[in-house]
């Protein structure tokens, strides 16, 4: 009774849209958001953190304002519907869409109520997500032509999560994603080794692809 008297609310999720394609800008994201918009229009495309940094260029003088762009829900989407594994809990079997996998756990109701059974699962998922999935080769283009224009050609960027649960009034999840430091130059040299041409220091590439698997599979994150 005590725990149920201060529960607090549920967070509220809105659903991704899954169809908006373009890598807006922070500023064009701005320009076109409704803050009272019973739809989020923003959050929907982009996440709360995209969201609400872009909302922040109303505020902020023109010299503080850094460039950057956001990634939209499709990309991601399409990534976990085109990429297959089989169910963790039956190793050997039959490869299924990430997305299908992750709909089969959440719909298992021991995986939802035991963490030390759901742990190890979320784990497989997330290195799946991470190592083997296949990037989409226009992406990469775009988005190599895209960094190259809002920063300059050579610059480390950083790609960071922007999910439909993080960055909330009542739920920030601070600290549940990874963010990873990019450079398009290693996506384009047509080899592995390293290091990457943005940094020396960093002895293995950086590339456009690994960083979309790092911060895409850390939204199954066990924490």
């Amino acid at each position: 009774a005590w725990w149920a008297a201060h529960r607090p609310p549920p967070v509220s999720v809105v659903a991704p849209d899954v169809d908006h394609d373009g890598l807006d800008g922070l500023a064009t994201i701005a320009a076109g958001d409704v803050i009272t918009d019973p739809l989020r229009t923003a959050v929907r495309r982009f996440g709360g953190k995209a969201a609400n940094l872009a909302r922040l260029y109303a505020f902020l003088p023109d010299e503080h304002e850094v460039p950057g762009f956001a990634i939209p829900f499709r990309h991601y989407d399409r990534y976990v519907r085109t990429n297959t594994m089989p169910d963790p809990r039956t190793p050997g079997g039959p490869p299924l869409p990430y997305a299908d996998v992750l709909a089969a756990l959440h719909a298992d109701p021991r995986f939802m109520a035991d963490p030390a059974y759901r742990a190890p699962l979320l784990g497989a998922v997330h290195d799946a997500l991470d190592d083997d999935g296949a990037i989409d080769a226009a992406l990469v283009a775009a988005l190599a032509a895209r960094i190259d224009a809002v920063f300059s050609p050579g610059v480390m960027v950083r790609f960071r999560s922007s999910s439909n649960a993080e960055d909330g009034v009542a739920f920030n999840g601070a600290g549940l994603y990874d963010s990873t430091s990019v450079c398009v130059a290693d996506s384009l040299d047509a080899d592995k080794a390293g290091p990457s041409h943005c940094d020396p220091n960093q002895p293995k590439e950086r590339t456009i692809e690994r960083g979309l698997r790092t911060v895409w599979a850390s939204l199954w994150n066990p924490r």
